[in-house]
């Protein structure tokens, strides 16, 4: 299976430190499908684009329709609404709609000059993050570098975000 790869750019001014880090919830959560079969009692996120800070367990077994519905953005616990057959039920975002988490990140960069501290791992019930600093004293203005963070997975498989780090 491939790895996931996310990259992002950042500037910072030398010698100063930027903090940088990936969500990486949606690699990790169960999103919904369209047209897709679900069990009674599955538990899904929607698409990270309409996220809403619940979970929604299948009231019924059914299929989901072939449009994306509109994810109540108001959603109460134990709010309900249809989306195909399958009648979701709200509840707050926890780790039952995750099928995987972190088990390990590690970052580098492209350079020695290019310093990497602060790393931390975030594995909250609802979210799979990873942050840490970097900076550069000696880089010359303009010069870009890569700082790579690989993270495992609780499945055995591996993401890959790579921040482009330039020196202004």
């Amino acid at each position: 299976m491939a790895c996931a790869v996310q990259t992002q750019a950042t500037c910072q001014a030398k010698g100063q430190v930027v903090e940088a880090g990936w969500d990486w919830t949606d690699e990790c959560a169960h999103a919904c499908s369209r047209g897709t079969y679900y069990a009674s009692a599955t538990v899904v996120r929607p698409p990270a684009i309409s996220l809403t800070g619940f979970e929604y367990v299948a009231q019924n077994a059914g299929q989901t329709g072939i449009d994306e519905p509109d994810w109540p953005s108001y959603a109460l616990t134990g709010a309900t609404f249809r989306d195909g057959a399958v009648m979701w039920v709200a509840q707050p975002a926890s780790a039952a709609s995750l099928l995987k988490t972190i088990v390990s990140s590690t970052w580098s960069a492209s350079d020695p000059s290019v310093t990497i501290a602060g790393t931390g791992l975030f594995n909250t019930i609802d979210q799979q993050t990873v942050a840490q600093m970097a900076g550069s004293t000696v880089s010359p203005v303009g010069t870009t570098y890569a700082v790579t963070n690989t993270v495992t997975f609780s499945d055995g498989t591996n993401g890959v975000g790579v921040f482009n780090l330039t020196i202004e």
